[in-house]
Parts: C-alpha cells; structure tokens; sequence
C-alpha cells in the first residue's frame, strides 16, 4: 500500500474544487492543513468535534442539493462514528465526495494508533449503500476519482492511505464557530441561486 502525504491529497482536492463547492474538513491537523492550503468561504472547519465532519457534510448535502459537498475525513474519526457511514448510505445525499485520509493514527493527539489496518473502507462503503467506493494509491489515481465523483450523483468514497506527517506548526482556523457558520451559510445560499 503506498502511503501518500496529506498536504498533497488536500492540495489537489482543493485543486478540483469549484468555487461553488463545499468542503468540510475533520478536526486536528486536517482542518488546520486545508486552512493551511487556502481559506475560503466554502470551507466549513469542524474544530473540536472528532468524528462529527461526515454528519455535517451529510446535514449540508441533503440541504444544499446544487452543491457538490466533500468531506475531508480521518480514519480515527471514520472509526469513531462508523453510523455516519451508515446514515450517508441510508439517506442518499445528492453530491457528496467522501475522502478518509488515512494515516492509521490519532496524530494530531500523540499519533496513537487506530485499527483502520482491520478495516475495509471501500467494501464498508459499498456494504451501506454509498454510490461509488476507491481505493486510491497515487495522486493521479486521487485526482481523476475525485474529478468522476464531481461529475456524478450520489455518495462517494475516496479512501486514501496517507503518511504521518505530523506538523505541528500548521496554523489554526482564527475565527470563532460562529463565524465560521455564518460564512459557510452565506456561501451555501449564494451558490444555490
């Protein structure tokens, strides 16, 4: 399994993202490395909630049915809330990318380890009812997946094994959650018009 470094996955699910488009990103490092890569007003960081981003991103989906929603997601937080995945495949949203980076580690609280080893995301995926599931191993493999569930209906699992790549010195979101659902709203009502 070739692990890829996460900088590098968000930077080209940034790259693909249309201004229009959604993306809620977990907490720890992930959400700090997306605000990292560039702050926009269609970004929605779910500081402090571990586990909760896929049910955001759900919530956001089934209410904003003209946006493509992607959720950047961790293996320890997928693990902690496994019947996200279920209520993502029961309820159908519209245009929802779904992309577990995975690290096999809590990193951003010590690295400890998970059991995303034992786990299955792409069988789990496609076992709930979601409409497309991968495994991606290279960039380019990252790219034109998440470019194909852009262009399609459904739910959509990218699962995607990543280095440790812990970095400390990744910035954090400075706004307030208030303000950060604020300008997500406004966002999400100016690209349904």
């Amino acid at each position: 399994m070739t692990a890829l470094d996460r900088s590098e996955v968000i930077a080209a699910l940034v790259a693909c993202a249309r201004e229009p488009d959604a993306i809620v990103a977990t907490t720890g490092y992930t959400g700090r490395a997306l605000w990292a890569n560039g702050d926009r007003s269609g970004n929605f960081y779910v500081v402090g909630s571990m586990g909760c981003a896929s049910s955001v991103a759900l919530g956001v989906s089934l209410n904003a049915p003209g946006v493509v929603v992607y959720c950047l997601d961790g293996d320890g937080a997928a693990l902690m809330r496994l019947e996200a995945m279920v209520s993502i495949g029961r309820y159908r949203p519209p245009h929802l990318v779904h992309m577990i980076l995975d690290n096999g580690a809590h990193e951003s609280t010590g690295a400890q380890a998970t059991l995303s080893g034992g786990v299955d995301f792409v069988a789990l995926a496609h076992a709930v009812g979601y409409s497309g599931a991968v495994r991606c191993d290279s960039l380019v493999h990252v790219r034109e997946s998440l470019l194909s569930a852009q262009a399609s209906t459904g739910a959509h699992l990218l699962h995607v094994p990543t280095k440790l790549g812990k970095n400390g010195s990744l910035p954090r979101p400075p706004d307030t959650l208030f303000e950060r659902s604020r300008r997500f709203s406004e966002h999400l009502r100016s690209s349904q018009r």
